[in-house]
């Protein structure tokens, strides 16, 4: 079966969809962009994501008429045509089409498509964990926006595939870990979560968020805290966390083994809230 998407008002065949040559998003990366998840053909945390995504829209002044209302129909609607029963939505915003010139165009219309698509639940990841590497942080300094300007991010991957691994953390000049390449990064000392403190170096993520949101509920101690690439080493666990995969326990950190080698008591628990979470969404 062929794939729909959605491109500025029209659903067509996934191959039928274009953007124009002269798109703000294609010459200048002047859009944002939006990653949300699909369970059991149910949209996940998708108030959320629509608050970040204004919010983006706003800090770059991409004006956008859509509604939540529309959104969340033309999500189902994908849903429904293309057969999502486990995937993602991915929604990217352009500035729009105008000639080639560094200022915002007046009287200018964003570009705006979705794609939906299935993608396997892969349960190796919580039962095996990853290992990730380490890479100079060498994004733009407002990685709080997800924009789609993601070339070091990309760079940063791709070091990690070439290495045999599953993420690369962004590490600064003082040596803090950042966060992944598309991913937050914890760890957890003692009896203690930790994660880095949101900034112009770490973006919002959702996941994040509810997880936090989860974790107060709970009572379970946590710190918001900059940590670095040693005090990571030598934690009892880690993991990162997105929108794509959820939580996956990271085991090793450069060859280097956390705790035990082996998915920690304390990420196999805030998988299971999260996946709680998650659950309760779809039965609603």
């Amino acid at each position: 079966m062929s794939r729909i998407s959605y491109i500025n008002g029209s659903y067509v065949h996934h191959y039928k969809a274009y953007v124009h040559i002269e798109d703000r998003g294609n010459q200048f990366a002047d859009g944002v962009y939006e990653v949300i998840p699909v369970r059991q053909s149910n949209l996940i945390d998708f108030k959320p994501h629509l608050d970040r995504l204004n919010r983006n829209l706003k800090k770059l002044k991409i004006k956008f008429n859509y509604s939540g209302k529309a959104l969340y129909f033309i999500f189902n609607r994908l849903i429904y045509l293309n057969k999502i029963k486990n995937g993602i939505i991915y929604l990217q915003i352009s500035r729009g089409t105008a000639q080639r010139d560094h200022a915002f165009p007046e009287y200018i219309e964003p570009n705006f498509f979705i794609t939906a698509r299935n993608k396997k639940i892969n349960n190796k990841l919580i039962e095996e964990g990853v290992s990730v590497i380490t890479t100079k942080d060498l994004r733009w300094k407002r990685c709080d926006i997800k924009t789609i300007s993601l070339l070091p991010n990309v760079l940063a991957k791709q070091e990690a595939i070439d290495k045999n691994a599953f993420e690369a953390l962004l590490i600064g000049s003082d040596e803090i870990i950042n966060e992944g390449s598309s991913s937050n990064f914890w760890i957890v000392k003692g009896n203690k979560i930790f994660t880095g403190p949101l900034s112009a170096k770490v973006l919002p993520g959702i996941v994040r968020e509810v997880l936090i949101n989860i974790i107060n509920k709970e009572k379970i101690d946590f710190i918001e805290e900059k940590f670095t690439l040693q005090e990571a080493i030598d934690s009892n666990e880690a993991m990162i966390t997105n929108s794509s995969t959820v939580i996956t326990p990271v085991v090793k950190i450069n060859d280097k083994v956390i705790g035990n080698g082996m998915p920690g008591p304390i990420t196999i628990k805030l998988h299971q809230l999260i996946e709680k979470n998650i659950i309760e969404q779809i039965v609603k």
